[in-house]
């Protein structure tokens, strides 16, 4: 045989034991698979109990956390509650009906402690939060941080009040500074306690200026007489004044020598006619102040100004004193006398048609406008003005200040305050001022006071007003800014116009009760007569009518309905046939015999559902039925028709229609 037929007869051999490997490893795998399934399912069921495990574990973390935070925030609240005896109080409690009784009054039944410590002293320095209710404990609290910062820090000391941003190299000069805020806050606690007893508006102004005390003198000294005593300390300042005044004039005794000022360089030609007077006077020399702002931090010297400060920021809504002349609105007397001081100007200057309201504001004038006088110079350059606050905004620029806008993700840097006010209006997308010509027929405007300016004085040829150096503008109705004479002229004829009209109304009314000629007696008049023909009119009432209100109501039906929505689904509606009675002649048909004319109206809320209608009702009289209409007399024997509605789409919840297997229609 030669090889080929060996290798024939060779392979079916090969096969079958392959083919029976196969079979081996087949067998093998299904004895292998039963036994790996028990090992998976023993691990999943003790897997199980080891994960609910976990979840009870977690739970239970969950659950503590929760009662630390609670007991964390109650906490903080009870922190809260111990920093003011107040703060149940309402905070926006405006008492409108007290606001023209004078202050005196209003503060007659309160003490002398109640009105300067209902809160309490609050340390600002850094995160210290010291508080105290008496003056010694808080002012040696508040002093002792300005004696650390002399011997931590050498060569510049800071101030770490909040909001306060003073730093010097005079230790001095630092202790006072501080010992300031000190008693600032002591003025602040006193207005706020006012603010609370006497229920004042509150006060709108920039709360991050409360602090700024830069603009207040820090370090002392008195010149009464001889005396030439140093002071750092306001309060010790203070003090050493008025005991200069008990040791000349003590207090409960009469003395037969004139009272007068004894201040180096005092000028006053006032009458101090006891001692009360003398203390208001040496106010101006010490500077020191009564009150102050709580919320903005002003100082004032009297509780009546602050009061003032107050009222002159209530809403416009609860002003009740108009202005004649410019139409302004103010809260109390006082202050609309106040302003209108300014619309008198009864000081005139003799180099000029200018007129003021005040003497200070004439005084000013000829210095400034006349003669020119620059008392405030920079030290650094030859730069002089007229005013304090231009020197204070040059010397900000030689020290390279820079107002930064402090919105979230915005470092815009100024180096003006007016610069800055302007990109802060960007952000809240404020109006900006539009500035418009009244005297061009078509109303030119521009974007800048200055624009408007150059126009008039080049395309107009327009004066100055008298003694004034630029021209001053003032909103008018539409809002826009004009000639500040042109606006308050309009306003004035307004109120001309309107002044009789309002003086006709308030006869009338004040006509109303006197009199039966009165409208009062006009009223009751027609209401007797009403009464005496009543009982006419129900006897003369025609007998059809009352057929007609006694005949059965007609019954609805529902025709269709289908779902329209969530909860929502359409009814049509029909009325059923009703049998009219022989006997009278002028019965109403049962097709039009339907409610309200044949349509009616039916509102269902769900649950849930605030403010919103639950649907929409039409009743449909049924096919086949005319509509015909209806003849009634009324009570004087007209006849009226009435046609009944045709309304489509009834709407109707569905938990209604549950409620209700019967729907009705009241008419």
């Amino acid at each position: 045989m030669d090889k080929r037929s060996k290798k024939r007869k060779s392979q079916p051999s090969s096969k079958l034991s392959t083919e029976s490997k196969k079979l081996k490893l087949a067998e093998e795998e299904q004895t292998k698979e039963p036994a790996a399934s028990e090992n998976v399912s023993e691990e999943a069921v003790a897997a199980v109990p080891s994960s609910v495990d976990q979840l009870h574990d977690l739970q239970a973390d969950i659950s503590s956390w929760l009662e630390k935070q609670e007991e964390f925030d109650q906490m903080d609240l009870e922190a809260l509650e111990e920093a003011s005896n107040h703060d149940d109080e309402p905070e926006d409690d405006i008492d409108l009906e007290a606001l023209d009784v004078p202050v005196g009054v209003r503060c007659a039944k309160f003490t002398d402690t109640e009105m300067r410590k209902s809160y309490k002293y609050e340390c600002e320095w850094g995160k210290c939060k010291f508080m105290s209710g008496t003056d010694r404990k808080y002012f040696l609290h508040v002093e002792s941080h300005a004696e650390l910062a002399l011997e931590t820090e050498a060569g510049k000391y800071t101030c770490r009040w909040d909001l306060c941003e003073y730093s010097t190299e005079d230790g001095y000069e630092f202790v006072g500074h501080v010992h300031y805020h000190a008693y600032h806050t002591k003025l602040k606690v006193h207005g706020a306690s006012l603010h609370l007893l006497l229920k004042l508006p509150n006060c709108n102004n920039d709360s991050r200026t409360r602090n700024t005390i830069t603009n207040r003198p820090v370090t002392f000294q008195c010149e009464w007489n001889e005396c030439s005593d140093r002071f750092n300390k306001a309060l010790h300042f203070f003090h050493h004044v008025k005991g200069h005044i008990d040791d000349m004039w003590p207090a409960g005794k009469w003395s037969s020598q004139k009272f007068s000022c004894k201040w180096a360089l005092c000028t006053t030609k006032s009458k101090l006619t006891s001692r009360k007077d003398l203390m208001k006077h040496l106010v101006s020399h010490t500077t020191e102040r009564l009150i102050a702002c709580f919320n903005c931090g002003t100082h004032f010297r009297i509780r009546d100004k602050f009061v003032d400060h107050c009222n002159r920021q209530l809403e416009i809504a609860h002003r009740k004193y108009q202005c004649d002349q410019c139409g302004r609105y103010y809260a109390t007397k006082p202050l609309l006398s106040n302003h209108m001081q300014y619309h008198r100007q009864a000081h005139a200057c003799e180099l000029c048609p200018a007129k003021f309201s005040s003497p200070g504001l004439l005084a000013a004038h000829i210095r400034i406008k006349h003669l020119n006088q620059r008392d405030f110079k920079c030290p650094q350059c030859d730069y002089a003005s007229h005013y304090k606050k231009d020197l204070v905004a040059h010397i900000l620029g030689h020290e390279g200040k820079l107002f930064r806008c402090e919105e979230f993700g915005c470092n815009v840097v100024y180096r003006t305050l007016l610069g800055l006010k302007k990109h802060i209006s960007w952000h809240y997308n404020l109006p900006t001022p539009v500035y418009a010509c009244h005297l061009c027929d078509n109303h030119l405007r521009y974007k800048s006071s200055t624009s408007l300016k150059k126009h008039f004085l080049f395309k107009h040829d327009m004066a100055r007003p008298p003694g004034m150096s630029r021209f001053r503008f003032k909103p008018d109705t539409d809002g826009m800014y004009r000639l500040q004479s042109f606006v308050d002229e309009k306003l004035r004829k307004h109120h001309e116009e309107q002044q009789p009209l309002e003086q006709l109304q308030n006869s009338g009314e004040a006509n109303e009760g006197t009199g039966p000629t009165g409208s009062k007696g006009k009223r009751k008049q027609q209401t007797l007569q009403a009464k005496a023909v009543q009982p006419m009119r129900d006897e003369a009432k025609p007998t059809a009518l009352a057929e007609a209100m006694d005949a059965p109501k007609p019954k609805l039906k529902i025709n269709s309905m289908k779902s329209i929505g969530i909860r929502k689904f359409q009814i049509e509606l029909g009325v059923e046939a009703v049998e009219a009675e022989s006997s009278s002649t002028n019965a109403v048909p049962a097709a039009t015999a339907s409610p309200s004319g044949g349509g009616a109206a039916i509102a269902k809320q769900l649950p849930g559902q605030h403010g919103t209608a639950a649907a929409e009702a039409a009743v449909r009289p049924p096919v086949g039925i005319k509509q015909e209409k209806v003849e009634e007399s009324n009570h004087f024997g007209t006849e009226s028709t009435k046609q009944p509605k045709d309304v489509k789409d009834f709407m109707v919840m569905k938990r209604y229609l549950k409620s209700s297997a019967k729907p009705s229609i009241n008419a």
